[in-house]
């Protein structure tokens, strides 16, 4: 009686106001009449309760923006529809009495999902299914049991306009042909956000057919905007077997803007924001570009917003292609185009697995006319017309943490299906495609090659580390393909094949303020002529290097300590001498721009008399400890720099 009473002095004050919530179209609450909290549980036991269903709450929402809160008196196995209502669903952890000692709109005292949405394995609908124009705010809840794997979205479904937002709530256990645990497919603009301990676990896109299907977790398309920037958020252990994008497929012209820590509170190996997922194409995110119009890219932000845990996509695996990312642009005959772009700044890709392409695969489009580079993968580099240091800008990005590892590429394996090594590279740059890299260490990666790119492909790579990687073949793999390597350290790696770079014909190197310290390995293996561009380089090995008296060199670089995996370059005063590596101060001031730790270029080492040629060579400058630089010392060595 107390429950009806309450609702009806709701209704009535709507009435007041010329208003019905039975009418086809549902005012927007107002202060006048605020936004009501209304209690679902058991109406046959408890007078407190509004509704006993919840579908009963949502068809008889009284005014845009009600907050429904679901009690566990009853065990939730139905699906749910939602259109054209703007309102919050909440679990509450009180299961006995509805509204009873909670506080407000029935937040619960712990974390994370406290009540269960069960589909109850329907195998015709989604477990939740929102259209028209919606705004649905999930809360401390479970959305599980969906087994519709004929339907677009096991977990959840949204084909309307508006926004979906998960705070507390983890989908989890679902099956669906195309979007596993949640499938954005909207009418009109919309908006999918992760809040804070808000989890996409162990769903399953069955998708068996021709074109592009998958997202395990995931799936937005269309004028769909995926925000993950809220720390314990995550996308783990998700699948799509036979198709695209383990974790998230992004069909353009949807955007992905991903900036969460992830979640640590079960242990590093799994902590990535997207991680442990798998497919066939992509095991984390697949971005494919759209092919129905021109200019509806794929886009993905990958940023860092908690500088001590940066974001990392981490433990993916794919079958065939694309261990951590797959990315797939579009063009058509005529030349229409569409890109697959990601920018990624202040990132982690690590541990990740994949027959081709470990960490990156870049697909070509098709047809492809060889003119623009359409798919893109830029890691840290903002001059790039695609991406920007404004990457993240409005979600609180910042830069890593001094002491966090940041900006690697790191222990990503090329394997297939029975984990036997293959010969795929961590990079693989197809026709039409590009990456571009600064600032960036690619380390401890086992594969065929570190790079391998072919057709009209770019692979630009400034300030960056090339150190400890395993690879059968060569280290860098050309057909037909432009490298650019500027700044750039590329030591110990284990190399099988003869030499570290091989390049066909029709392929193009250019090297500069570089070091290449590899010794027993020529340096390139090239079928070509008057394709190389070498200049003010350091090497073990310069037979097979353009003569540049001078400023192409053979020598030891001296790093500092490589059986640690300190590449950074030695000089030190010992018994009236200094021993300074051949690679400080070797030519003039440069761009300015900072070296792989951030600190600065074109700092002289005054004790060696060349101030006239301050830059160093390689990804690393050596910064001068100034009160040493006259000092001396007499048995120990004393080093002059940092």
């Amino acid at each position: 009686m107390v429950a009806s009473l309450r609702l009806l002095i709701v209704i009535f004050g709507a009435c007041l106001l010329g208003l019905n919530y039975a009418a086809a179209a549902i005012p927007a609450c107002s202060p006048i009449v605020p936004a009501p909290t209304l209690y679902v549980g058991d109406t046959s036991r408890d007078s407190k309760c509004d509704w006993n269903t919840i579908q009963d709450a949502i068809d008889h929402l009284p005014c845009q923006g009600a907050k429904i809160v679901i009690t566990n008196e009853h065990a939730w196995k139905i699906p749910l529809t939602i259109a054209d209502r703007t309102l919050t669903l909440i679990g509450s952890n009180d299961s006995n009495n509805c509204g009873a000692g909670l506080a407000g709109d029935g937040v619960p005292p712990a974390s994370g999902a406290v009540v269960t949405i069960d589909g109850a394995q329907e195998t015709t609908v989604s477990v939740l299914t929102i259209t028209g124009t919606s705004n649905v705010t999930l809360r401390y809840l479970g959305i599980t049991g969906g087994n519709c794997q004929t339907c677009a979205g096991g977990g959840i479904f949204f084909g309307g306009a508006g926004s979906l937002t998960l705070d507390n709530t983890t989908v989890i256990g679902n099956k669906g042909d195309i979007g596993g645990g949640i499938n954005m497919g909207p009418s009109g603009n919309a908006t999918l956000a992760l809040l804070a301990n808000s989890h996409i676990i162990g769903n399953s896109a069955t998708f068996a057919g021709s074109g592009y299907g998958g997202g395990g977790g995931i799936f937005i398309e269309g004028n769909t905007h995926l925000i993950m920037v809220a720390d314990q958020t995550q996308v783990i252990s998700n699948k799509a077997a036979n198709g695209y994008g383990g974790g998230i497929l992004v069909m353009g012209p949807a955007i992905a803007d991903i900036g969460s820590p992830g979640d640590n509170s079960h242990g590093a190996d799994t902590a990535g924001v997207v991680t442990n997922n798998s497919a066939a194409h992509g095991g984390g995110i697949a971005l494919i570009a759209s092919s129905i119009y021109p200019n509806q890219d794929a886009v993905l932000d990958l940023f860092t917003t908690v500088a001590a845990r940066p974001v990392n996509v981490q433990g993916n695996v794919a079958t065939i292609n694309g261990g951590a990312f797959y990315l797939k642009p579009y063009q058509d005959s005529f030349g229409a185009r569409s890109a697959a772009s990601m920018c990624a700044f202040n990132f982690r890709i690590e541990h990740n697995a994949a027959n081709e392409g470990a960490a990156i695969y870049l697909d070509s489009p098709s047809p492809s006319s060889g003119a623009v580079v359409n798919g893109l993968a830029d890691l840290n580099d903002p001059n790039e017309a695609y991406c920007s240091n404004a990457v993240g800008a409005g979600f609180g990005a910042v830069a890593c943490a001094a002491d966090a590892p940041c900006n690697e590429v790191s222990d990503n394996t090329a394997q297939d299906i029975h984990f036997n090594p293959t010969s795929g590279a961590t990079i693989f740059v197809s026709k039409d495609t590009g990456v571009i890299a600064r600032n960036v260490s690619l380390r401890y990666n086992r594969a065929g090659q570190l790079i391998h790119s072919v057709g009209a492909s770019d692979s630009i790579l400034n300030t960056t580390l090339i150190a400890d990687n395993q690879v059968t073949q060569q280290l860098i793999l050309g057909e037909s393909a432009d490298f650019d390597f500027g700044n750039s350290t590329f030591a110990h790696n284990t190399i099988g094949a003869d030499h570290v770079f091989k390049l066909d014909a029709n392929s193009y190197l250019t090297m500069y303020r570089s070091i290449v310290y590899q010794p027993g390995k020529p340096t390139v293996d090239y079928a070509g002529s008057g394709g190389l561009n070498i200049d003010d380089v350091l090497s073990n090995d310069i037979t097979t290097l353009p003569v540049h008296a001078g400023t192409v060199v053979s020598g030891d670089p001296l790093f500092v300590n490589v059986a640690t995996g300190d590449y950074r370059l030695r000089a030190y005063r010992q018994n009236g001498n200094i021993a300074a590596s051949p690679a400080i101060d070797f030519v003039a001031s440069a761009d300015t721009g900072l070296d792989l730790d951030g600190d600065a270029y074109n700092q002289p080492l005054p004790a060696l008399g060349r101030s006239a040629t301050p830059r160093d060579l390689g990804a690393y400058e050596a910064q001068p400890i100034p009160d040493r630089v006259f000092g001396d010392a007499f048995g120990d060595p004393v080093s002059l720099v940092h």
